[in-house]
């Protein structure tokens, strides 16, 4: 019948959808032509464009739907409503059929349909780019803004330009950035520079044009001057004075501070260095960047910056002309008390004021002498030149330098002579000296050899001395004043002085003054030290007064006591913890004699016993983990010394685990899951600073519930312990009455038990109930509150008593489930003596017994007087007790 219904609606949509088209078909010439028009749909990318007639303004209603033409305003999605006469459907999916109906208010209609077609075509390029508009070929502040006319393309819409860049005709295309607008903007252009650009567009379907036709162009300079418009151009430290006739034309002129385009080592005549900045001076018709030269010549004037007195007259202006820096011909104008220099050029390029190079005086009579301590000492006369500043020495091995970048410098200044030292003897050295100008201009070279020489030895360590202590021989000395003092070499001997550096063991080599022997050293053994020093050549003479002698001795003494240990953090002592993690840490112990080898850690647990944590601890702490709530761990240290003798113990003041502590006065409140405890502490309760504790113990410390005062029948929740402590870690009892309210879990109890709950207190390792004037149950919200004047731990518990009568005997479970978990049956409310007995349905007694149920309750574990395990059914109990008797029925299903 479903499928059969299922069917009729398809056939039913289908019939409907047929008839539509019937009557658009029949009447589409008529109605639709009289008043809306008609419904043309042309496919683009992802869209349609519609159009139709509209002769009476009426307000057109757009239906769009894919499965046919929609035959009402509601058999389909409407996508346009006005009285315009044409709509864009975008964002559509291409190679899907859309059918189109239009209606107007009178009811009439026109169709069309269309299939949006991906496109396959890139757009046309876009058109031509400006720099600036109107187009800029010049730009003085490196800042501008390229346009161009929108591409087109005939299927889809341009979404995207992507703007390339070439820095001159050389450069390479580079793209610099993309943008949906007709124009992108540039700051920071750099001065010198030609900029070329071009633009390419990208369509709706991702595809990209061909690039534009490339700008014409931009340059930036630094002033850019109409010609003729002024007769003198001026920027920085450069000025030209143009002739009126200079130039065929109108041109503009312009100037360009630029970085120097090469090396001047390559230029001629050869310049020493630049005085001046370096300056691009161009002419270009105006309105292009066609590069024209002037008709006659230009004078140049430059400022520069003198580098020495003297050397002004030097100076001259040179042009960078194919790749090299060339000296303008002509006559050049130096004018040195305005630190000017000038010249007519007759031709634009780029130009620079330059010093050229210029040979500067020797020195004389420049010998190389050695000493006899491996010294070499130098000696020239400085030459009569002004323009000379100083004297570079170079010194090579093998070769002179020849150059003052060859070899390694010794010596650069203006002193007549130079000592050496530190130089290995027998080695010739070759030295080269050049006179400076302070610049980049230096003297032909001179030259000097000779071999270093040492004659001397080194002179005797002082006050070297030997003390023997555990396992060890402490050295001290003080080394020679040598100028080629190099190190001092310890040499051991067991049976006498050793007489050179090589008469024994190596115990020492180095530049310092102490050291400490505890190679292979053996108590009660004689060592003998000798102390050579070494100049890098001789070693020093064995003599008396660089020996020493020591024995090594027993440490007999123990390590002295370690200070104060906290638990807590590294110098915080901390009384209570409630994460049970935290750092035993102590400061370090002394032994003058074999020094602290280690430390034992013991740890102990309440009043339980000591137990080593670690005998072999490096370092001054330890971290502890995971330690148990409601204890007080207490750790005590000792050190050991090299001797292997152990100091005295110290101990800690001990740390307690908690499951949170407040210092008060504080709100105290604390909860895990649905148990809750809050206690209320007056701002007098306590004498001092005092912290407040709370642990809870979800297995009860203490169960016997049969000593309990009054008995407890079963505790309903977790233990909560309550302490104070004091600063000095000592728990401490309130002076004041707290009030502890406990948040008790659901247990399955009736309404009549809950409001006999009654907080039980631990007292000497039982329980005894609070008075119960002084409590209150709050069934509505699970809580029992008291008063208490003594912290303890605490519970929420049922008392326990007979019952006077049988009237009220609960069983349970009841049906009993061995299968499900349980394990007893629970007869509750008995009296103090009762004796049950379980009967099948036939009749057949299966289990007798007598019970004192002096906690109002006993158990039966649902087997006969065999011990047997009775099979399922259903049993008749009957209980006598107090004169009566209770009666009732038992299902076991195993």
């Amino acid at each position: 019948m479903l499928t059969f219904i299922k069917s009729y609606g398809i056939i039913k949509n289908m019939i409907k959808r047929t008839i539509v088209c019937l009557l658009l078909t029949l009447f589409f010439t008529t109605l639709a032509k009289a008043d809306i028009g008609s419904l043309t749909a042309t496919p683009k990318h992802q869209k349609i464009v519609l159009t139709w007639i509209n002769n009476d303004l009426d307000v057109i209603t757009l239906v769009r739907d894919t499965n046919g033409y929609p035959g009402t305003i509601t058999d389909g999605i409407p996508v346009y409503s006005g009285t315009a006469t044409t709509f864009i459907d975008d964002n559509l999916f291409n190679e899907v059929t859309y059918y189109y109906t239009a209606f107007d208010c009178a009811g009439s209609f026109s169709c069309a349909s269309a299939t949006p077609q991906r496109d396959i075509s890139p757009p046309f390029p876009p058109g031509t780019v400006t720099e600036d508009f109107p187009d800029k070929d010049i730009n003085t502040i490196g800042s501008y803004t390229i346009y161009w006319t929108m591409a087109q393309d005939d299927d889809s819409d341009i979404i995207q330009y992507a703007v390339q860049e070439r820095i001159g005709t050389g450069g390479t295309w580079g793209t610099i950035g993309y943008t949906s607008q007709l124009s992108y903007g540039f700051t920071g252009k750099i001065v010198g520079n030609v900029y070329y650009y071009r633009v390419s567009a990208k369509n709706e379907a991702e595809l990209w044009s061909s690039y534009s036709s490339t700008s014409d162009g931009i340059r930036v300079v630094n002033k850019a001057v109409e010609i003729p418009a002024t007769s003198s151009i001026n920027y920085g430290q450069i000025t030209i004075d143009v002739a009126a006739d200079a130039f065929i034309g109108s041109v503009t002129f312009t100037i360009s501070q630029v970085s120097p385009p090469a090396n001047f080592a390559s230029s001629t005549p050869l310049m020493s260095q630049f005085l001046s900045q370096c300056y691009d001076l161009l002419a270009f018709n105006s309105g292009t960047l066609i590069e024209v030269q002037p008709a006659k010549s230009l004078l140049v004037i430059f400022s520069y910056s003198p580098i020495n007195a003297g050397t002004e007259s030097d100076y001259r202006i040179y042009r960078y002309v194919d790749g090299l820096w060339q000296m303008v011909a002509g006559t050049q104008t130096v004018i040195p008390n305005e630190n000017l220099v000038t010249v007519r050029i007759g031709s634009l390029s780029t130009y620079v004021v330059g010093y050229p190079e210029a040979t500067l005086t020797k020195v004389s009579n420049f010998t190389a002498t050695p000493g006899n301590n491996r010294q070499m000492t130098l000696n020239w006369i400085f030459p009569v030149d002004n323009r000379v500043t100083e004297v570079i020495i170079r010194k090579n091995t093998g070769t002179y330098a020849t150059t003052p970048k060859e070899g390694t410098q010794v010596y650069r200044g203006t002193l007549t002579n130079y000592t050496e030292t530190l130089l290995t003897p027998g080695t010739t050295c070759y030295y080269t000296a050049f006179t400076s100008d302070g610049g980049a201009n230096y003297s032909s070279p001179v030259f000097s050899e000779a071999v270093a020489t040492d004659t001397t030895l080194p002179g005797l360590v002082g006050s070297f001395t030997a003390k023997g202590e555990f396992k060890k021989i402490v050295l001290n000395w003080i080394n020679p004043a040598d100028e080629d003092f190099k190190e001092v070499k310890i040499i051991r001997n067991l049976y006498y002085f050793p007489q050179n550096s090589e008469d024994g063991d190596q115990i020492y080599q180095g530049q310092g003054t102490s050291t400490v022997d505890t190679k292979n050293i053996i108590n009660g053994q004689i060592y003998y030290y000798t102390a050579f020093s070494y100049d890098g050549i001789y070693y020093s003479l064995a003599t008396t007064t660089v020996q020493a002698t020591a024995t090594a001795i027993q440490d007999e003494t123990p390590p002295s006591a370690i200070g104060t240990i906290t638990e807590g953090y590294v110098s915080i002592d901390l009384d209570v913890t409630s994460t049970g993690n935290y750092l035993v840490s102590w400061s370090f112990a002394t032994d003058t004699e074999s020094g602290i080898a280690g430390y034992e850690l013991q740890e102990r647990k309440d009043s339980g016993e000591w137990g080593t944590i670690s005998d072999n601890i490096i370092q001054t702490y330890y971290y502890i983990t995971a330690r148990q709530y409601g204890s007080i761990y207490y750790y005590r240290v000792k050190a050991k010394n090299g001797a292997d003798i152990y100091g005295s113990w110290s101990t800690t003041d001990g740390i307690r685990v908690v499951s949170r502590y407040f210092t008060l006065p504080s709100a105290v409140s604390y909860g895990t899951g649905t148990e809750k405890i809050q206690v209320d502490v007056p701002a007098n309760a306590f004498d001092g600073t005092t912290t407040f504790t709370l642990t809870i113990f979800p297995i009860l410390p203490v169960t016997n519930f049969n000593q309990a005062t009054p008995k407890i029948k079963k505790s309903i929740s977790s233990a909560w312990q309550l302490l104070a402590i004091n600063s000095n870690n000592e728990e401490v009892m309130p002076t004041a009455t707290l009030t502890i309210f406990i948040t008790y879990p659901e247990a399955g109890f009736s309404s009549d038990e809950e409001m006999q709950l009654k907080i039980y207190r631990l007292n000497n390792n039982y329980w005894e109930m609070l008075p119960s004037e002084n409590q209150i149950v709050r069934s509505d919200e699970n809580i029992i509150q008291a008063t208490i004047t003594t912290l303890s731990t605490f519970i929420v518990a049922l008392p326990s008593s007979p019952a006077v009568s049988l009237s009220n005997v609960r069983v349970y479970p009841n049906p009993f489930k061995p299968s499900k978990g349980h394990d007893k049956i629970t007869f509750d409310g008995l009296a103090d003596a009762v004796k049950i007995r379980i009967y099948k349905i036939t009749g057949e007694l299966v289990y007798e017994k007598e019970y004192l149920a002096t906690s109002g309750y006993v158990f039966w574990n649902g087997t006969n007087n065999h011990g047997q395990t009775l099979g399922s059914g259903v049993y008749i109990y009957v209980i006598e007790g107090s004169g009566e008797k209770a009666i009732g029925k038992i299902a076991i299903i195993n």
